[in-house]
């Protein structure tokens, strides 16, 4: 039976405007009907602005994300556009923490360090893909409407390999490979953040040019083409802990009795992929790899 949804995912977006820069209302009326985006005025440049638009992103990541910009903006900034996104699911089947201990991760695939590994059996999609040489496992969480796709190459060294072949196509066939079976899983307790400039990524792949100031045509703001993008900048933290996910010389090496644990081990101890999706929309709603712990 499914349970009522445990997740929370909150989305907001904003606008900021510099004083006296004028925006087609017909642009801001897209924004507040389309995007429910809040539209505020304020000289960009200030410390005070700063501190505003890290103070929003703050309060839109429930203090996950502290602040997405270090120092005031350029007096040239007229607009900036903000969205957030924040997400909390607590597994299905949560992980016990007694059953939480030190075991070895292998950071790049060679260098062996002790990590915090989480142990349990879980009901779960499981599919072993031979085409990408890689296994992947499906964890619910409560209320069975997101889950967290793991995909572990067999090869320690293989995760940017299969990042490389890991399309939209290929994903796709891995979830449609999943089977409902008894899983064994052994996953690190992780917490990743990273800031992205996107500039030079978006060029690269044909969005030029909204960069280039002479060629942009952003006519349908200010009704003029005087704007041009600075730059896109993406911040993301993902924690995953037994609850769920809001990311010496001795070796334990674990060994489960027919007894005791029967089903499937799944043990991810070298470089991942992990994609916290949307069972029912198929949306990606964080996506990252996992090299080093």
């Amino acid at each position: 039976m499914k349970s009522p949804s445990s997740s929370t995912l909150l989305v907001a977006n904003t606008a900021v405007v510099q004083e006296g820069y004028n925006v087609l209302r017909e642009y801001l009326q897209t924004l507040n009907q389309s995007f429910s985006a809040e539209v505020s005025t304020t000289n960009l440049a200030d410390e005070q602005s700063l501190r505003s638009i890290n103070e929003w992103v703050k309060h839109h990541t429930d203090g996950k994300i502290e602040r997405l910009l270090s120092e005031p903006l350029s007096s040239d900034a007229r607009f900036v556009l903000l969205n957030a996104i924040y997400f909390k699911g607590l597994w299905n089947t949560p992980f016990h923490s007694a059953s939480t201990f030190k075991a070895s991760f292998f950071n790049a695939g060679t260098e062996r360090v002790e990590v915090d590994m989480m142990h349990g059996q879980i009901t779960a999609g499981y599919a072993r893909d031979d085409e990408t040489n890689s296994d992947v496992v499906d964890l619910p969480y409560a209320g069975l409407d997101y889950s967290m796709t793991i995909v572990r190459p067999r090869d320690r060294t293989g995760a940017d390999a299969l990042r490389q072949v890991l399309t939209r196509q290929v994903f796709r066939r891995f979830l449609s490979e999943l089977s409902e079976t008894v899983v064994n899983v052994a996953l690190p307790k992780f917490k990743i953040e990273g800031e992205y400039k996107l500039r030079r990524p978006l060029s690269l792949l044909g969005v030029s040019k909204a960069f280039n100031k002479d060629e942009a045509d952003f006519s349908g703001i200010s009704g003029s083409r005087d704007l041009f993008v600075h730059d896109v900048v993406h911040k993301a933290v993902v924690e995953v802990n037994e609850e769920g996910s809001q990311a010496a010389a001795v070796t334990g090496v674990i060994i489960y009795t027919q007894s005791a644990f029967v089903g499937t081990p799944f043990v991810v101890n070298h470089p991942f992929l992990f994609f916290i999706r949307n069972r029912q929309t198929g949306d990606v709603l964080f996506a990252g790899q996992v090299n080093h712990l």
